[in-house]
């Protein structure tokens, strides 16, 4: 394990096999195998003991039952646990040489599929008029009881920061981030194009150079271009400052944690019934763009492929909605032109 763990961490002089991966995935993969460390001593084994020979069908036979019912784990960390383990004994087979079988292939993956849910337009009206000062407000306990304290998650530019959520389908660390200067005009001076880093790739492959850096040519809808002008556009445009919330004393990244926690508040007050989140925004945003290009939509979302946008972000159940009585040779369309 430890072998494997200098691999990740390109402690070899192979630089040939050397990736680029970050901390959380390794302190991840060392988190599992001090799990299956657990599960030894459980089991009256003391990891420092075993050859690795000796992993075996038997051995591992009751790991299944340790994650899930003692570790009471869900079924996508399981399912992690296990594919991690199973990439580590076939790492080591085969730089070894060892003639054995990997004990993780038996370990079949369970079905732990999330359902998608975004939210209808005229519930985000809904929540967009109700986003006031008054309705911010929520009353807390401390943990004797004794004192209650009120705390708000009202400010004048959550409104804008919901509308950014939905009408540009990026991620908080994203749109907060966008600035005058990222906006690019066409030819005939109107707001066309956003230029955007893409946080999620770059953060995940570790680069930090200017250089080499992931952008996102984020196409501006028509709505989106509304609010921008109410934003300030038209004055401040080209200018080094933020879009949201340039006067805000808090940090981006406290900002960040404040927009999710206030949307969960306010949506609550819509009693939907429904659990929506501030990144179902991001989901709703595909959603709809699929429903109107089809496969086509990932070349504005910028995904790899339609499969991880089918998976993760599409509301089947929306799409099908809005398809039920429609005729393909018949509605918005004409044949043969």
């Amino acid at each position: 394990m430890a072998f494997y763990l200098a691999y990740l961490n390109n402690d070899t002089p192979h630089e040939q096999e050397h990736k680029t991966r970050t901390l959380n995935h390794i302190k991840e993969v060392e988190r599992y195998f001090k799990y299956f460390g657990e599960y030894l001593k459980l089991n009256q084994l003391n990891i420092n003991q075993i050859l690795f020979v000796n992993l075996d069908r038997d051995l591992v036979g009751k790991f299944k039952s340790f994650l899930l019912d003692t570790k009471n784990f869900a079924a996508k960390t399981y399912n992690k646990i296990i594919s991690q383990m199973r990439i580590f004994v076939n790492y080591i087979i085969k730089e070894f040489s060892i003639k054995m079988k990997n004990p993780f292939e038996g370990f079949t993956s369970l079905n732990s599929e999330k359902e998608i849910n975004i939210i209808k337009m005229d519930e985000f009206d809904k929540l967009i008029e109700i986003i006031t000062p008054e309705n911010g407000k929520k009353n807390y306990q401390n943990q004797s009881k004794t004192k209650t304290y009120t705390k708000s998650f009202y400010k004048p530019w959550i409104k804008h920061a919901f509308q950014l959520g939905l009408y540009t389908g990026r991620r908080r660390e994203e749109f907060i981030c966008i600035k005058f200067k990222d906006i690019i005009e066409d030819e005939k001076g109107n707001p066309a194009v956003i230029i955007t880093e893409d946080y999620k790739v770059n953060r995940s492959k570790n680069i930090s150079e200017k250089e080499t850096k992931k952008l996102i040519r984020l196409p501006i809808s028509e709505p989106l271009q509304s609010l921008l002008i109410e934003l300030g556009y038209e004055e401040h445009k080209g200018k080094d400052r933020y879009i949201l919330a340039p006067d805000e004393t808090m940090k981006r990244e406290t900002i960040k944690d404040f927009i999710s926690k206030s949307f969960t508040h306010y949506y609550s007050q819509l009693n939907t019934g429904k659990k929506i989140e501030f990144s179902d925004l991001r989901k709703t945003h595909i959603s709809y763009l699929y429903a109107m290009f089809g496969d086509k939509a990932r070349l504005i979302t910028k995904h790899s492929g339609i499969e991880v946008m089918l998976k993760h972000y599409i509301d089947e159940k929306f799409i099908k909605d809005l398809t039920i009585g429609f005729n393909p040779f018949k509605d918005n369309f004409e044949l043969n032109k």
